[in-house]
């Protein structure tokens, strides 16, 4: 594949990433406000909570200023993630790996810039003992993460 059509199939992962991401926390907002969770089975509820940190409330700051900081910080790693990435592999399936963590980081930061927090909506747990809640751009930010985790020890091998 040549760098234009791998730069356009990149933006276009990242787009898809963001629109599906943004329609969930909306249709997961409209559905749940109010507290009413939604019991799925015995280890899954829907259940709005709102995130002020990083993955999983880590970083939580109610601080205005720490929060503005933060969300800076996050805007910088994102956009120098995303420059690293176009340069060095863009015709290379490290790529994909790399958009869904720039799709899924994108999507928080828009929540944190439209709402003052990023929208979590799925609740993991075993019986008493839960999963921070997180939402789906936080899933494709593991699993992009993941492969590169993965790609990169093939690589080495």
């Amino acid at each position: 594949m040549n760098k234009n059509k791998s730069f356009l199939a990149y933006l276009f992962l990242i787009s898809i990433i963001i629109t599906l991401d943004q329609a969930l926390k909306r249709l997961a907002t409209s559905a749940l406000h109010g507290g009413h969770d939604v019991f799925v089975n015995s280890w899954l509820n829907f259940s709005l909570a709102s995130n002020r940190g990083i993955s999983w409330g880590f970083l939580n700051f109610q601080a205005d200023s720490l929060y503005f900081i933060l969300t800076c910080f996050i805007i910088l790693v994102i956009s120098g993630f995303f420059i690293y990435s176009i340069i060095q592999h863009l015709n290379r399936i490290e790529v994909y790996f790399e958009s869904l963590v720039i799709g899924g980081a994108i999507s928080n930061v828009i929540d944190r810039i439209n709402h003052g927090y990023v929208v979590d909506f799925i609740d993991l747990h075993i019986y008493s003992l839960h999963w921070p809640t997180f939402n789906v751009a936080d899933i494709f930010i593991v699993v992009g993460v993941a492969g590169m985790l993965i790609k990169s020890l093939y690589n080495k091998s």
